[in-house]
Formats: structure tokens, sequence, C-alpha cells
């Protein structure tokens, strides 16, 4: 239950303690100790203090919004409540675990988010870069994938070769300097769909079903690349 974080209690101490004295079972009063302490002044403080600690521009009314719906939607799985969560100090570090693994989600996003773009300015040749630069991080890309795919792969719903000959394949489009014009709403979408029809497309399927591992693939590849470019970025001095 540790999270590492400072936790404020405050006023929602008082909250909870006389919120729980409504007729509720264990599991409601677990759902309505953690809601109080997110929903108060205490969590977003938590908030406020891990956005800036992850240098995330985003309020932490957000953060907190989001986790409460997190939250709320693993209690609404469970059909017993948590063990040793009883007291308003336990709701809030429960919660502030909470806030924590998900500004860390959001930071992997706009991390990967960033690591894209510089593979997509590379692969296009953006002025950004000279082409020596843009064709060697390409070069250390097919590397970063091979290393990767040597350690080990698990794609759910796509033959891991398969998601490994697409990451590779849409490096080697890059590097020849290929377009693809098929569908999808970014570049990359775009090169991933290309390369897939490439190295999986001569098996006989519907076209749902086509479609369906596509998707999977897709994402598994993907995945693949934005790991692999992070390999790359963070081996550049």
């Amino acid at each position: 239950m540790r999270s590492g974080l400072a936790v404020p209690l405050g006023r929602a101490r008082t909250d909870v303690a006389a919120m729980t004295s409504i007729e509720l079972d264990d599991l409601g009063r677990q759902r309505l100790g953690l809601e109080t302490w997110l929903l108060s002044d205490d969590g977003r403080i938590t908030a406020a203090r891990v956005l800036r600690r992850r240098g995330l521009d985003r309020p932490a009314d957000e953060l907190v919004n989001e986790a409460w719906i997190r939250v709320s939607a693993t209690l609404d799985r469970r059909d017993a409540p948590y063990p040793d969560m009883e007291t308003p100090s336990q709701f809030a570090r429960f919660g502030a675990r909470v806030i924590d693994n998900l500004s860390r989600d959001w930071a992997r996003v706009v991390r990967r988010a960033g690591e894209v773009e510089l593979f997509e300015s590379s692969a296009v040749h953006d002025d950004t870069y000279s082409a020596t630069e843009n064709r060697l991080m390409l070069e250390q890309l097919v590397v970063a994938v091979s290393e990767r795919a040597r350690r080990s792969v698990r794609c759910v719903g796509c033959p891991d070769e398969v998601a490994v000959a697409a990451a590779l394949e849409v490096v080697h489009m890059a590097l020849t300097g290929q377009e693809a014009d098929g569908p999808g709403r970014s570049w990359m979408d775009r090169m991933l769909h290309a390369a897939l029809d490439r190295v999986d497309g001569g098996v006989e399927r519907s076209v749902e079903a086509r479609n369906q591992r596509k998707s999977r693939c897709g994402r598994c590849a993907g995945g693949l690349l934005s790991a692999a470019l992070g390999d790359v970025v963070g081996a550049t001095p």
C-alpha cells in the first residue's frame, strides 16, 4: 500500500468519520471513504504535487476525476472489500497510490508520443535533423527492435513473429523513403497497416478477421516500436 507519497489528510479525516456512520456495507464504506478523500482539497493537493513532479501540464481536478473513475470501476468489479482499508489514513494512502499510478500512465503516453514524433521526423526526413542523423537513428532502431525481439515479445491475439516482422518492415519502409497511403488516422497507423499487408497479407481470411488481426498486431507492433524508440532515445547522448 505504500506509495512513497506524503499524503495530506486534513478535512477528509473529519468528513469520512461523519459519513461512515451512515448504514453501508464494508465495500460501500470503502467507496465512500475513497471518494471523500479523492474529491477533497487533500486529494487535489496530492494530484497537483505529482503532476508537478512528472512535469505534466494538466489540471489537478482532471487527474482527481480520472482517479475516481478508475477507483469506482475497480470497486464495481469487487465482491468483497479490500483488507486493511478502514481508516481515513488508509483511504488517503490508497487514493494517493491511484493518483500516482495514473499520473505515471499519463507521463508514459506523453513520452511515447514524443518518441513517435521523433521517429516520424526521422522517417520523413524532417529538417530538424540532418539526413545522416535521420538514417543513423533508423538504423539504430532496427537493432533496438531486433534486440527487444530477441529478449522476448508477448503479444495477445497476434503471433509474436508477425508483430516483430511488421515493426521491422515499418523501419525498412522509413529507411527507403516509402510512404503509405492506406487507411489510418496518423502516419504511424498508415505505415503499420501497409507493413502488416506485406508481412501477413497472404493468408485467406474474411475481411472482418483480417481487420481484427491487423488491429491486434498493429497495437503490438506499435508498442514494440515505441519501446525500441525509448531504448534508442535513452542511449543517445
